[in-house]
């Protein structure tokens, strides 16, 4: 965790594939949205964070895609992950997605499924989870019917609000 600041800092990490941001909020706390493909996200978060900090509190994975949560896996084996944040949409049939649904497990996160509005208060920031709101697992048009079919379509969007500044983070959302 990183120590109170004044702000909150967004680090947007570039690295190619897939999107990876590093929340820090002014309590600490720390929230990694997205991992990228693979592995290349530790060196990102390695020129992010201080090298004696291996905790993150909040990891939240959009949908998945392999390149948002490729390299989940690697930030779980890496860091003290205190909660993990999915949308519920399960891809059992991939055995990537099946790898790192166990990691969670041996990590012993706190794992919560988005299915409703729900809302964090973390240090002086709100995040504001919009959807998905209601069960996907539970969902007859996910994954099988029209552009439910892409899981881009079932992406976590929340916004994290701070001294009325707002971020909207939409995952791989269409504009609908």
């Amino acid at each position: 965790a990183n120590h109170n600041a004044d702000a909150v800092r967004i680090n947007f990490l570039d690295i190619g594939q897939g999107d990876s941001s590093l929340i820090d909020f002014t309590n600490g706390e720390q929230m990694l949205v997205d991992c990228s493909v693979d592995s290349r996200v530790l060196s990102a978060l390695g020129r992010v964070m201080k090298f004696y900090d291996n905790e993150i509190d909040y990891l939240v994975v959009s949908h998945p895609d392999l390149d948002h949560y490729g390299g989940c896996e690697d930030v779980l084996r890496r860091f003290d992950v205190k909660h993990v944040i999915t949308n519920g949409f399960d891809k059992d049939y991939d055995s990537a997605w099946r790898s790192f649904k166990q990691a969670i497990v041996d990590e012993g996160a706190e794992w919560k499924v988005i299915d409703r509005n729900l809302i964090l208060d973390i240090g002086y920031s709100r995040i504001e989870f919009l959807y998905p709101d209601h069960s996907l697992a539970e969902d007859p048009t996910v994954p099988d019917s029209g552009k439910a079919a892409q899981s881009n379509y079932t992406s976590i969007v929340f916004e994290l609000n701070y001294k009325n500044k707002k971020v909207l983070f939409v995952g791989d959302a269409g504009e609908e």
